[in-house]
């Protein structure tokens, strides 16, 4: 007799055999402590926003073409093109939703929750600008892509979004006094999400990269 098994929570295409419900989604437990990391963010809200590229939600949140800004309630929002955005938050969709429209009055605004059709990995450590080169066609420099920058491009030949978004030291076993650790946001369509994974593992093998599960990430990082 087959058994059939429906998980009650969305699962993660990186969850691995023995997962754990975290967020709603069931989730990867894997943790490092290595100099570079290889995270797993994908029960993160994603949501796609069309408005005017001048108007009302654009001049509210100021995030312009190719720029990131995270703001007070977690929400990470950037600009992909003019009147476009793409917004990651930890919050549930309708959360998220309602605190992008609120305050509008007279603009329509078109809000799509994309948040299952996107694979999101975050790549942290000294040697992840090093790491992504060895699989991108442009200049990852501080000087041209600095933190809050946002480019679209191929990474190992698949459709990628990546976000500059370093993080604290402290919160990887650090000082006060140490600098923001380089980490970029990875953003690609779900059906690419295993090629890009596996792609970055394989090119970072000498640079003892090694996967974080989500359940881990959360451990140590609240927002995006």
């Amino acid at each position: 007799m087959t058994r059939l098994i429906v998980d009650t929570a969305a699962r993660s295409p990186f969850a691995g055999p023995v997962p754990v419900e975290r967020d709603g989604w069931l989730v990867g437990t894997e943790a490092t402590s290595g100099p570079l990391r290889l995270s797993d963010l994908t029960p993160v809200t994603a949501m796609v926003v069309h408005a005017e590229p001048a108007g009302e939600f654009a001049e509210r949140f100021g995030v312009t073409v190719g720029r990131a800004e995270l703001f007070e309630d977690g929400i990470l929002i950037t600009s992909v093109a003019p009147g476009r955005w793409f917004v990651l938050a930890t919050s549930s969709p309708d959360a998220v939703a309602d605190q992008l429209s609120a305050p509008l009055e007279d603009e329509v605004v078109t809000i799509v929750d994309v948040t299952h059709g996107h694979a999101k990995l975050r790549v942290t450590g000294e040697l992840a600008a090093r790491l992504l080169s060895r699989l991108v066609s442009v200049e990852l420099s501080d000087r041209i892509v600095p933190y809050g920058a946002v480019l679209r491009t191929l990474v190992a030949g698949v459709a990628t979004t990546i976000v500059r978004d370093d993080l604290f030291a402290t919160e990887l076993g650090g000082l006060e006094t140490d600098p923001d650790v380089p980490s970029y946001l990875l953003v690609c369509d779900l059906s690419e999400g295993h090629a890009l994974r596996d792609a970055l593992l394989r090119a970072g093998r000498d640079l003892a990269i090694a996967p974080e599960g989500y359940a881990a990430f959360r451990s140590y990082h609240t927002e995006v």
